[in-house]
């Protein structure tokens, strides 16, 4: 690779650093995105794209269809990303795909030789997107919503490319989707803000130690004039030393027998709350049975066929 190659990979890749950074705060303000910490999709859309610009310096692929693997990288990394944590997709990305990547297919049409590109595409959104919306119907609990929504944008692509890559960009797609799901990378983990509400014990009440003051005791009333004679004197009162022992008063009303309360049936243990109770049931079920995006495997599929096209598969392409 010469030096302009060397220039154009290190713009692509910068171009791909700015477009993850975008993309990773663009997650984190959706109502249904997810938060993701730097740099894993600043790299990630930095690699896509710097493939992408190797593969335009080496002549590999013509400068009209370069915008489409580049563009569909960017919008892949968030897709496969909040898929792969949370699995949604979120609808303003799934939306956002089909005027993105509409765009950059007419361009490729109006500006390449091959001006069937068109047609194709939207053969291809009635295909795919078709056939994920009619398996969405019958069977939703194998596909997801989101899937179904990004199909379309994806099947066009593909069906740009020509319509083998539709059949192999499934398999392919089948391929990644299984290999994810013998990773632990497609099964979410607990989030960190999920805290535990566990109820906190409380606290011993403390005895006090100091010692008590008893109350002094009467003298008996006395009668007749030696009451009156003999003087009174008021006793000091008493208190007990540090280290003596609790004494009560000699004279005490009589204590009343407490009422036995009701018996009540003891209280249910609390539901626990722990880390384990927070993963998601598909983290907690076999693995070959869990739940795994499908998402991804296509978006990687689409994006390998769309950067890496074959001559046999695609034609005018990349004549």
């Amino acid at each position: 690779m010469n030096t302009n190659g060397l220039l154009v990979t290190s713009g692509f890749l910068t171009s791909g650093l700015l477009a993850g950074h975008a993309a990773r705060r663009l997650l984190a303000r959706l109502r249904r995105g997810a938060v993701f910490r730097p740099p894993a999709c600043e790299l990630c859309a930095a690699m896509a794209s710097a493939i992408v610009g190797w593969r335009l310096a080496v002549g590999a692929l013509p400068a009209w269809w370069f915008a489409v693997p580049l563009l569909l990288g960017w919008l892949a990394v968030p897709l496969a990303a909040v898929d792969l944590s949370v699995l949604r997709l979120p609808n303003a990305l799934t939306y956002a795909a089909y005027p993105i990547l509409g765009i950059a297919l007419t361009v490729a049409a109006a500006c390449g030789p091959d001006h069937g590109i068109a047609v194709r595409a939207l053969l291809g959104i009635a295909v795919l997107g078709g056939a994920h919306a009619v398996l969405r119907w019958f069977a939703p609990t194998a596909l997801g919503a989101g899937d179904a929504k990004l199909a379309g944008s994806l099947g066009a692509v593909l069906g740009a490319l020509g319509w083998q890559t539709l059949i192999l960009a499934t398999a392919v797609g089948a391929t990644i989707t299984l290999l994810l799901a013998l990773t632990p990378l497609a099964h979410p983990r607990p989030t960190k803000h999920l805290r535990s509400t566990s109820t906190k014990p409380t606290s011993t009440p403390r005895i006090s130690t100091r010692p008590t003051a008893v109350p002094p005791t009467p003298a008996p009333p006395m009668s007749g004039s030696s009451a009156s004679s003999q003087p009174t004197h008021e006793s000091p009162p008493l208190t007990q030393p540090p280290n003596a022992p609790l004494t009560q008063p000699t004279n005490h009303p009589p204590t009343e027998t407490p009422t036995p309360a009701k018996e009540h049936p003891p209280p249910e243990p609390p539901t626990p709350t722990s880390a384990e109770s927070l993963i998601p049931a598909p983290a907690r079920i076999p693995l070959l049975r869990r739940a795994v995006p499908h998402g991804p495997g296509l978006l990687i599929a689409t994006w390998l066929l769309a950067t890496f096209p074959g001559q046999a598969l695609i034609g005018g392409v990349t004549s």
